[in-house]
């Protein structure tokens, strides 16, 4: 609400490789106060944001910049896309197409809810350019915003735990402006001074508040509409967090970690489940992070449904303790009515109309790689069944009959042949390499009973 002010009458302005449609007007005002002074090129400006002028302490984007995006997607319709927004019923109305807001809810079939609730925005970020004949080295493409929100005490923790330790004491800060007062001696009519007064307000926050400090933003990742591959950390040198933490409930005994942000918000729309997204893809699981998962009792990975994806939910569950984590993949009978296909990740489940609830019930933990049960081989065995000449081997073209018992023989496997002296085991392995030899197999002999001489 505080980022929503005065927002018509400002004009947009576009500096530091990104902007907010209608903010930033100018070298005045908050935001871009706040945003030179984040990268140090103002430092002296009032109204800065402090927290990463600390000493030691990694930098962060300003107080104000994570609400303004998220009042540029959902508080700002365009006046010619069709939305038919206008002042009259709250909404401010720009000539700025609104397409962030119409790939989320249309492409990626979130809602307004999910969206707030999560805090995404839409920016406008500086990229590289792709065109090889554009003489513009950089690119201005509409962006989609995640903050990562986290409690100051936990950034505070952040920072102590950094090698060599940084600082973030969000208590000095917010009594910073009772200390004066203190020093003055000023006093009312109950003769207590400011300070005493603001201490008393001060006692007077929730519990939880009180104790871990109010919501901070911590990084802001942008991806652009345009390009998959072009995506931001905002501001660079940053701290880790994690997308959707706000949205935990302080007593929430499970959560589900997904590899990316759409996936997180799938889950909870559909759910109702707290979920979280990696900061980075599914190879992205900092160390900085982990202090934040330690008091969850069950954590539901649910990672892609590829290769790259598969392995980092092994990696992750090894990393947070396997005995706790639960890998969701699809069931065979979890796909798509229409295609008869598997889901991809967790967003695809959610526009395919899938029992997302019940994808989360059927998490098994990690199998160990050396204990396997009769049900993961119970496919591959059907498979083989039904098609016994796809798993034939290298067959005995003298025997034929044999061969078409055994199906020859195949790669990887070791044969035993055994029976009693004189039974022909040498005379029948001669037969088989001769065999061997005129279909072009390599044949070695290792004999310990027949001399060389």
């Amino acid at each position: 609400a505080s980022a929503g002010g005065g927002y018509e009458q400002q004009t947009q302005q576009h500096r530091g490789g990104l902007s907010v449609p209608g903010q930033y007007s100018g070298s005045a005002g908050p935001y871009g106060q706040q945003r030179r002074s984040m990268r140090g090129d103002d430092n002296d400006v009032p109204g800065a944001n402090k927290y990463s002028q600390q000493t030691g302490c990694l930098p962060m984007p300003s107080k104000r910049l994570s609400a303004a995006y998220n009042t540029s997607l959902l508080d700002v319709r365009s006046s010619s896309n069709g939305d038919g927004a206008n002042s009259d019923n709250g909404t401010i109305s720009t000539t700025d197409t609104n397409n962030a807001l119409h790939y989320l809810t249309k492409v990626r079939g979130l809602n307004t809810k999910t969206l707030r609730k999560y805090g995404v925005g839409r920016g406008y970020y500086n990229f590289p350019s792709n065109n090889p004949n554009s003489s513009a080295k950089y690119v201005r493409e509409e962006c989609v915003t995640f903050p990562w929100i986290m409690r100051a005490s936990e950034v505070h923790e952040q920072e102590e735990l950094r090698e060599p330790p940084g600082r973030f004491d969000w208590v000095d800060e917010e009594r910073e402006d009772s200390s004066s007062s203190s020093s003055s001696g000023e006093v009312d009519g109950d003769g207590k001074n400011e300070a005493e007064r603001k201490e008393n307000d001060h006692d007077g926050e929730p519990p939880l508040e009180k104790a871990t400090g109010p919501w901070i933003t911590r990084r802001i990742k942008a991806r652009s509409l345009n390009h998959k591959g072009h995506q931001r950390l905002d501001p660079p040198g940053g701290g880790w967090g994690l997308f959707g933490w706000h949205t935990v409930p302080a007593d929430a005994t499970s959560v589900v970690v997904t590899e990316g942000e759409y996936d997180a918000m799938a889950v909870y729309q559909a759910t109702g489940r707290p979920a979280v997204s990696l900061p980075n893809g599914c190879r992205s699981l900092p160390l900085e992070v982990l202090p934040l998962l330690e008091r969850f009792e069950t954590i539901y990975l649910w990672m892609d449904n590829d290769g790259p994806g598969r392995e980092g939910a092994e990696k992750f569950a090894n990393k947070l303790g396997a005995k706790r984590c639960l890998i969701v993949t699809p069931k065979p009978d979890q796909v798509d009515p229409k295609t008869n296909k598997s889901p991809k990740d967790a967003n695809d489940a959610l526009r395919m109309g899938l029992d997302m609830n019940a994808m989360l019930e059927s998490a098994e933990i990690m199998p160990h790689e050396q204990l396997l049960k009769f049900a993961d081989f119970r496919e591959q065995v059907l498979h083989e069944i039904i098609n016994p000449d796809k798993y034939a081997g290298v067959g005995v073209t003298s025997l034929p009959v044999f061969t078409s018992i055994i199906k020859g023989f195949r790669r990887g496997e070791m044969t035993l042949l055994t029976g009693p002296t004189g039974s022909g085991k040498t005379t029948f392995l001669g037969q088989l390499s001769l065999d061997f030899a005129e279909q072009g197999v390599n044949t070695l002999w290792g004999s310990f009973e027949i001399k060389n001489t």
